[in-house]
């Protein structure tokens, strides 16, 4: 266990943007790092926030380096930001081998024995990592015993591994916020395409539900646990005092769980000046009323997870409905004319052939009922640390990797995954099809060049979806160009704000 400086509070938290075909998002807000930072900072610690790109590992750790801090935490999501972490870890170890370094977030808390396996890991948070960043940092600063820490691993002198117990998930959400004095709020506004800002916040944490690809059903345990609407609208005042936003997206996994209070939000939020744009639910939460009351406060898109076409799928992963209920969900939403995220999953270990073109045949479908209004999203199945359906990746000779750096190939679109069930072929066939799911998507007509260039895509994939004919893909390449073009002006006019 590495030697701490028992008079320093300082403490720096790091953050890598995700990876999105080959761009780093720095523009989507690093929320883990804000609650932790928050909750160190009650507690009387000097934090300092670095949410950074691969290109800024080297200047950021000579930064931290020169100020002997108590520890640097990393909120670390499985993919590139594990190796750019871990190539960060060891430049800091190299340059001050008694700095303390924390790995938290759901990559470690999904597989801590793995991380502390690492010589630049001493110590993993898991699950919320607001309670446990505290404890830990008292611990070290006053040179308490780390035994009486739940939900952290650590390793002691010889290398031997210890996981202590789990706690209690944190009972009053209302005590901890994202803080926004670590950051500057205004680097992460977005702006709409009527040229409005909008912000991403998040109101909740896990999903009661049982689907068996997500990370829910280890990290939050089927637990969910909320701010109250008052917080959340408060919060998101201040925000707009700031910032000026007049729109919000929420990225909680689910944000209907409690209906009433997702309307007590919205309702809320109208009173203040701002709209909730996007909000992600489930297809079995759609009725008419929850429908015309969001339309009723200005949302505009739902974001939800269809899945599969085939109900011999949807029934293996515990969805909890059927391909009835999908086409049904879709025409309620049509109805009023909502548009969708629609977000499917192909490719799982005991799927066949058939399964999957279900599914592709569903994405006609759907789009037949609500032409242009969906913006699909087809992604090969990915096997994730933690998940129930992972044990029968494994039995189908799937390993995770047991280099760490091998961690930057876990992500389907880089083609590089090795998945046993699934040859190379039909996982770039996939990946073409995601293409034109997505280029199917042309929003509400209008008189713009933008619109046109969009219908015109669309019609191609249409013809596409119609006769199964997928080869020679000229057009999805030139979209797929487009689509980083825009998405790297995205990003960087999110910073110039």
């Amino acid at each position: 266990m590495p030697n701490t400086n028992l008079k320093t509070k300082e403490i720096h938290l790091v953050s890598f943007a995700a990876e999105y075909r080959g761009v780093e998002d720095t523009a989507m807000p690093p929320t883990g790092c804000m609650y932790v930072g928050g909750a160190l900072k009650q507690a009387g610690f000097h934090v300092t926030i670095h949410h950074i790109s691969s290109k800024d590992i080297q200047r950021t750790a000579q930064i931290i380096c020169q100020t002997n801090p108590l520890f640097v935490g990393f909120s670390v999501i499985t993919g590139s930001p594990v190796v750019h972490s871990a190539t960060m870890g060891r430049m800091l170890k190299k340059n001050s081998p008694d700095v303390p370094i924390v790995w938290g977030g759901i990559h470690p808390s999904l597989i801590p024995e793995l991380c502390l396996c690492e010589k630049f890991v001493d110590y993993v948070a898991i699950g919320e990592g607001e309670e446990v960043a505290v404890a830990l940092a008292n611990t070290l600063s006053t040179g308490g015993e780390l035994s009486t820490i739940s939900n952290i691993g650590y390793k002691d002198n010889d290398g031997e591994i210890t996981i202590n117990r789990t706690g209690p998930f944190i009972k009053n959400l209302d005590q901890y916020k994202q803080d926004w004095s670590l950051l500057n709020p205004k680097h992460y506004i977005r702006t709409s395409l009527d040229g409005k800002k909008y912000f991403v916040f998040i109101t909740s944490r896990g999903c009661p539900y049982n689907c068996g690809f997500c990370y829910n059903l280890m990290f939050n345990k089927r637990r969910w646990r909320s701010h109250s609407d008052e917080f959340v609208i408060n919060e998101i005042k201040q925000l707009k005092e700031v910032t000026g936003i007049e729109y919000v997206t929420f990225n909680d996994d689910n944000f209907l769980v409690d209906k009433k209070r997702a309307i007590r939000i919205l309702k809320g939020l109208r009173e203040i000046g701002v709209t909730a744009l996007w909000i992600e639910v489930r297809l079995d939460q759609f009725d008419d009323d929850i429908l015309a009351q969001l339309v009723q406060y200005g949302v505009k898109t739902i974001f939800v997870g269809w899945e599969s076409g085939s109900n011999n799928t949807l029934k293996k992963i515990d969805k909890g409905f059927d391909t009835e209920l999908i086409i049904n969900s879709f025409k309620m939403a049509a109805k009023y004319s909502l548009e969708i995220d629609a977000s499917a999953i192909v490719g799982f270990p005991f799927e066949n052939e058939e399964d999957i073109n279900k599914t592709l045949k569903m994405v006609g479908k759907i789009d037949d009922i609500n032409p242009g209004r969906n913006k699909f999203n087809i992604g090969v199945y990915i096997p994730y640390p933690g998940t129930r359906i992972v044990h029968e990746a494994i039995q189908l000779g799937f390993r995770f990797p047991t280099d760490i750096n091998l961690w930057g190939k876990y992500d389907i679109l880089k083609g590089e995954m090795d998945l046993p069930w699934l040859k190379q072929e039909q996982i770039r066939r996939i990946s073409k099809i995601d293409r034109y799911g997505k280029m199917l998507y042309t929003g509400s007509p209008r008189m713009s060049i933008f619109f046109v260039v969009q219908k015109l895509f669309a019609t191609l994939a249409k013809i596409r979806f119609k006769y199964s004919c997928f080869l020679f893909p000229v057009e999805a390449h030139l979209y797929n160009l487009l689509v980083r073009l825009y998405f790297k002006f995205r990003i960087s006019s999110v910073k110039k704000n």
